[in-house]
């Protein structure tokens, strides 16, 4: 395998060209203002929201719909919106600066090594939200006066994730959730993935049947 990947034969060539392309228009059309983190903040926790809504009409209905649960989920959503706003904010130009240092690479390995860190941030963002809907209801009841312990929130969430692992299927809505609300984050992820499997294999076979 050719380890230039500035060479048109490098197995890499395509990927990074495609990559490049696809950074050149974020540069070429993202608002030219000195407020673009804050706009991409208000975006993300937006974004993140109607995903929580989304998460809960779907797999909840019963807790949004319920006269006892409902308003207390209602209030869930602004610190579910925040907090995870501000990981996808960061995740957002963690991203960008990995994507301008990996086309600065010369060598497959380390235009691999540098969007591999990307898998490490969806990684992340699936504990993170596990994190952000462990505190988020703490947060309420801070909010409103009410005293919980988050010693017990520890020991419930413990239980949740261990239950999710050993019986995925019956915790199905659980994990539904988790994928939704990760989703924003790990869309880089996805992204490179789908560039990755596009040009290394997809485009070869298509060749192949080309030159038959």
């Amino acid at each position: 395998m050719i380890d230039n990947i500035n060479n048109p034969k490098s197995a890499f060539y395509n990927w990074k060209l495609a990559l490049s392309n696809l950074f050149e228009n974020y540069k070429k059309y993202k608002p030219k203002t000195a407020y673009l983190l804050p706009i991409v903040l208000v975006f993300f926790i937006l974004l993140n929201i109607i995903c929580y809504w989304f998460a809960m009409m779907t797999a909840f209905p019963d807790l949004v719909f319920s006269s006892e649960t409902g308003y207390h989920y209602f209030k869930v959503q602004f610190p579910v919106g925040i907090l995870a706003g501000l990981f996808d904010t960061i995740s957002f130009f963690v991203t960008l600066y990995i994507i301008k240092h990996a086309l600065q690479s010369t060598t497959n390995f380390s235009f691999v090594a540098h969007l591999t860190i990307d898998v490490l941030i969806a990684l992340s963002a699936t504990f993170y939200v596990l994190l952000i809907f462990h505190l988020s209801p703490w947060i309420i009841s801070l909010l409103e006066g009410v005293s919980e312990e988050l010693a017990q929130r520890n020991i419930l969430m413990q239980e949740r994730v261990v239950s999710s692992l050993s019986s995925p299927l019956s915790n199905w809505r659980n994990i539904y959730f988790g994928l939704i609300m990760g989703a924003s984050a790990m869309l880089p992820t996805t992204i490179h993935f789908y560039m990755a499997i596009n040009f290394l294999f997809v485009r070869k076979i298509e060749d192949k049947r080309l030159h038959q």
